[in-house]
């Protein structure tokens, strides 16, 4: 299919487009060089934030200057160093106070609190693996006329360290060498891996609704902290010269309550617009997933995005061909999203509600009342699955008591005949908003096997449980959003000891 997501992320790239980013500079031995780095693909610098999961304190402050930088490196002992950076427009160290440098102000990576991630290492840039092209900067005429200056390097770097240099004659009389060309083709692979993360978007489905994730700026792509942000981490990646190199990309699943992976692929090709896709086998991905604890597929053959934390956003809407033949994504409605280890936190939509109502869920017809003021009941397993909030003076309540609400649910088991047959536990997470209205379910006591799925059919039960519940209030007495636990025993399919906190 071919993809122009043209109103939202391409936009920003023409009006850029009329000037390039002025280079960051590299010192070797006596010689001054430029960086050449291409629009799409992260600086050196900008791969530390990346790495690191940190947002960049550098501000854009001209077209001229897009990442909002100049470093300068210097190499030694063969390895690439950050010696200073230049920026006119910088959060100040340790707060959200944004200055002015002027330009010609010059400070080390200490000021930024940038570092090596091996401590050992001082100033060398080993977050930063790829390829660099540099070109000379001449000093005098003499340097002018030199064979450096009539053609450029490439600089194979691996965690900082220079594990291949060749130079390139702009118009050699002979041709490269096969050593030569094949560096230029993994440099072709490196700015194509970039590319296609900038270009491409990642398809979300949301109960019957099609999206496309926007990637957020510390996530190349959303499969990409799986592998710490790190490129030669990812199995396929352009190191590699096989038909399946390229950039990693996802398909999801997002429900009420967590965000899965359904599948994955990697995306390349030469066309800005349409990607050559390989499906790629998804037990394959997660086996060699740089992550901590184990991350394999459920029972239905999808994986809870687990590494996933943080602000994301989804467009939803359609592909349409204008009069000119061009793929525009003309968005309807977009939905923000946060999540903690692949659990929905809070959702909320714009506009607010699908035109199509009977196909959202039940529960997305209700909101936080206030999504930056949200309180949870003291419960260890339910802060570890949606985050530490304060404590309420009063907890939510059903209306009629827990006795009400066990007689509820003593009438409304599970009818599967396995599930008949098992004795579980269940506990399962809500909000209840300052109006009483009880949405966000998810199941907090991670099940395993066939109990997950028998915990999801228990799920679905509450999700439609009567809406009588008194919402929370805070030490003034005003209602406010909370979140709330229900926990269950199942025997014989009988939700019985419905008990909240």
């Amino acid at each position: 299919m071919k993809k122009l997501f043209f109103l939202l992320f391409f936009l920003p790239t023409f009006l850029f487009a009329q000037k390039e980013q002025l280079p960051d500079t590299l010192i070797w031995g006596a010689r001054r060089y430029t960086v050449v780095v291409p629009r799409d693909v992260p600086s050196v610098l900008q791969t530390y934030f990346l790495r690191t999961y940190t947002s960049s304190p550098f501000q854009s402050w001209s077209s001229e200057n897009h990442r909002g930088h100049f470093a300068c490196f210097q190499v030694v002992n063969n390895q690439l160093c950050l010696s200073s950076i230049k920026a006119i427009r910088y959060k100040i160290p340790s707060s959200n106070l944004w200055a002015a440098s002027g330009i010609d102000t010059v400070v080390g990576p200490d000021f930024f609190s940038i570092h090596s991630l091996n401590p050992d290492l001082e100033n060398v840039a080993d977050w930063f693996s790829g390829i660099l092209r540099i070109e000379l900067i001449p000093k005098d005429k003499t340097e002018a006329k030199s064979d450096e200056a009539r053609g450029f390097r490439l600089l194979h770097i691996v965690d900082g360290a220079i594990v291949d240099n060749l130079f390139f004659e702009k118009e050699p009389k002979k041709g490269y060498t096969p050593q030569q060309t094949a560096l230029l083709e993994m440099y072709g692979r490196f700015v194509n891996f970039y590319t296609r993360c900038a270009a491409d978007r990642e398809e979300v489905s949301f109960n019957g609704h099609a999206g496309l994730f926007e990637h957020p700026l510390n996530h190349p792509t959303l499969l990409m902290p799986l592998f710490s942000n790190n490129p030669l981490l990812w199995p396929y990646n352009w190191q590699a010269a096989s038909p399946s190199a390229g950039a990693p990309f996802g398909t999801w699943l997002l429900r009420s309550d967590s965000l899965f992976l359904v599948s994955a692929a990697s995306h390349s090709g030469s066309d800005p617009y349409i990607p050559v896709v390989n499906t790629l086998p998804l037990n394959d991905i997660l086996a060699s997933a740089n992550t901590l604890g184990s991350i394999s597929l459920n029972a239905d053959g999808r994986c809870l995005a687990s590494w996933l934390s943080g602000d994301f956003v989804v467009h939803y809407g359609s592909w349409q061909v204008d009069a000119f033949g061009i793929h525009n994504y003309v968005v309807s409605k977009t939905q923000k999203l946060r999540l903690k280890n692949g659990v929905v936190i809070s959702s909320s939509f714009s506009p607010s509600s699908f035109d199509d109502d009977s196909l959202a869920l039940s529960s997305s017809a209700f909101h936080s009342c206030n999504p930056e003021a949200i309180f949870s009941i003291d419960d260890k397993q339910l802060a570890s699955a949606v985050g530490s909030f304060p404590k309420p003076k009063v907890a939510p309540t059903f209306e009629g008591g827990v006795k009400a609400l066990r007689n509820w649910f003593l009438n409304n088991g599970l009818t599967d005949q396995r599930a008949r047959q098992r004795l579980f536990r269940v506990r399962i997470a809500f909000q209840v908003n300052c109006e009483g209205k009880a949405f966000n379910f998810k199941v907090v006591n991670n099940p395993k096997g066939e109990l997950f799925e028998f915990s999801n059919m228990v799920l679905d039960i509450v999700k439609n449980m009567p809406q009588l519940w008194h919402p929370a209030t805070d030490r003034r007495g005003k209602p406010v959003d909370c979140w709330q636990i229900l926990e269950f025993t199942v025997s014989n399919g009988i939700l019985t000891n419905a008990n909240y906190k």
